[in-house]
């Protein structure tokens, strides 16, 4: 690790020293407590020295220092310690022993006894006679979570050394974090780094940034080959801890930004992991979390704070959470937790900003939606500084808009003129947002050199919302809208032939850098052109191409696996080789033909 060279605190003149004279190895006093143990130089500036300035820590600095080396007698403890467990494994060992030969003399009886035994098995409960009754050591696994009524607020030495997560090696820790920044931080980009790198190894941390640090190791291990071995006693370790974190909340009444970014990471892992249903409620949790903490409130004034690190981190947080609540929304058809109109967060900074901590004023979403909606082009500077996750928070927010637009509109009266105009005025509306989106998403899409992972995810949720439109106003039969069908079908078929396009991107991509919730436009396109299969051949053909993309991610996402059982289609791919797919992309022949 490179150390950073301070100067001294009061640099020496000519007259102090004199000339020629050596330079003092080290300067004057103690080093404080974090360069100490990163070993590193500190300049002793006080009240904080440079190094835990820059890192945002506290810098802790002791006048006099213990002395080093073991305590007076503590070596004799533990050498009195050593010979006492050597004399009880003794102890053991010939117990053991003897147990044998018993077992040897007795096995005659055993025989003659069988008989009576089988007898009295065939007269218990199956469930009595499976049980295996041994006096040997055990040897099963036994679990390495803290049970949840044991007072977790020092985390004992037996408990420590039985946690997985507790015993992984620096060399897999490092390695974990980095996997995290890789591949998890694009989609949700919620801790600086160099802050989280700053307190992840202090041995003082928090229960709930150990909790966090542990969510954010799952995620890694998930989104790798190499550590799937660990994540799953890591994952019931780190769900006891925030079940028991939860329970003393709730008596204590304080709760940490930490806490609902554990939670928020927990229900992605399960969202991913064939635990669809348990996801919901991990993320409800962090949708209260976030609603106690008044993040969505971060700019209203009640939130106040002079870290703008800190204070983008809350807004990250929020959006994050948001976006989860509109994307399974719509996926689910449920009721939406956040109500954009209740919003005071700011937009999240770009993440050059907020990794270098330069700080910079971004929109509200009411005037970054107000914007779209006047549609002031490409070009404009508030687009010109919204990020790939803030397009997502823009599209996640027309998400929920559609969803509200298709939950009205099964209940209209298809008489009621008022609720006619009423709807076509919201279809219109919802139709020109989009539009705008599509066009200026493609103009992002197309200039990058690869394919970014957070933008194809967008922009396929904005075209299956081009489908679902269709799909609603094909179902509400009146005068007002009959003229809209057929130009919305038209819309509908050119959505169909992007989609498929991009279907075909995310088999060019790393199964680890694809969005973890991709799988839920495609899932929702497959639907609609299974519900409209035979209709149009350019459905027919999205279809065959939705079918393995999702069975390409099956292996690293249970959300396209259950997706394609739901969909009646079989989860294992027919064959591995995507080139067909590509590389005779132009030469499949999109039909618009209507069946009639």
């Amino acid at each position: 690790m490179s150390s950073f060279s301070y100067p001294p605190d009061n640099p020496t003149t000519p007259a102090t020293t004199p000339q020629g004279a050596p330079r003092p190895r080290q300067q004057l006093g103690s080093a404080c407590e974090e360069c100490r143990r990163k070993k590193s130089r500190c300049d002793r500036q006080q009240p904080t020295c440079g190094a835990c300035l820059n890192a945002g820590i506290v810098c802790i600095m002791r006048n006099s220092c213990p002395p080093r080396g073991p305590k007076k007698g503590h070596l004799r403890e533990l050498r009195s310690q050593i010979a006492a467990l050597e004399a009880r494994l003794n102890d053991h060992e010939n117990g053991n022993s003897e147990q044998t030969d018993e077992n040897k003399s007795d096995e005659d009886t055993d025989v003659r006894n069988s008989a009576s035994t089988s007898t009295l098995k065939s007269t218990l409960p199956s469930d009595f006679s499976e049980i295996n009754v041994s006096t040997t050591p055990i040897s099963r696994p036994m679990s390495l979570v803290p049970l949840i009524n044991v007072d977790t607020t020092m985390i004992s030495p037996l408990q420590d050394a039985m946690s997985i997560g507790a015993n992984l090696s620096p060399l897999v820790c490092t390695d974990l974090d980095q996997l995290y920044f890789d591949r998890v931080h694009q989609f949700c980009p919620m801790m600086q780094k160099f802050r989280y790198l700053s307190w992840s190894k202090q041995l003082g941390r928090s229960r709930q940034q150990i909790c966090l640090q542990y969510t954010m190791w799952i995620l890694a291990a998930s989104l790798s080959s190499q550590f799937q071995l660990i994540r799953d006693q890591l994952y019931k370790e780190v769900r006891q801890l925030l079940d028991a974190l939860d329970m003393d909340t709730a008596e204590s009444g304080k709760r940490s930004l930490e806490q609902v970014q554990a939670w928020a990471l927990l229900s992605i892992y399960e969202f991913i992991s064939d635990d669809y249903q348990r996801g919901l409620v991990s993320a409800g949790r962090a949708f209260r979390l976030t609603q106690l903490l008044k993040l969505h409130e971060v700019d209203g004034g009640n939130v106040m704070t002079s870290d703008w690190i800190n204070t983008e981190s809350m807004r990250r947080t929020f959006w994050v959470v948001y976006t989860i609540d509109c994307f399974t929304s719509i996926n689910e058809r449920l009721p939406l937790t956040f109500h954009e109109h209740m919003i005071a967060t700011r937009l999240p900074a770009p993440d050059a900003h907020f990794m270098s901590g330069r700080p910079i004023t971004m929109s509200y979403l009411s005037e970054a939606m107000a914007n779209v909606e006047s549609d002031h082009g490409p070009e404009s500077p508030m687009k010109l500084t919204i990020s790939s996750f803030g397009n997502s928070v823009i599209i996640g927010t027309i998400c929920g808009r559609t969803l509200i637009h298709r939950q009205k509109s099964a209940g209209m009266q298809p008489s009621a003129e008022k609720s006619g105009e009423e709807f076509c005025f919201r279809h219109q509306a919802l139709d020109k947002m989009l539009a705008v989106q599509i066009k200026y998403l493609s103009v992002q899409v197309s200039a990058s050199d690869e394919p970014n992972p957070m933008l194809v995810f967008v922009i396929m949720n904005a075209y299956m919302m081009v489908l679902i439109l269709y799909e609603v106003i094909e179902t509400v039969t009146s005068e007002s809208t009959r003229p809209l069908l057929l130009e919305y079908k038209q819309q509908s078929l050119e959505a169909a032939r992007e989609l498929g396009s991009l279907a075909t991107v995310l088999t060019r991509l790393s199964h680890f850098q694809i969005h973890p919730f991709a799988p839920i436009p495609l899932l929702l396109s497959a639907r609609f052109c299974q519900a409209h299969h035979g209709a149009c051949t350019t459905y027919d053909t999205l279809m065959g191409m939705i079918q393995p993309a999702l069975q390409g991610l099956c292996n690293v996402n249970s959300l396209a696996k259950n997706g394609l059982r739901l969909l009646g289609l079989d989860p294992a791919p027919t064959t591995t080789d995507w080139s067909p797919f590509g590389t005779h992309w132009d030469t499949i022949n999109w039909d618009d033909s209507t069946v009639q």
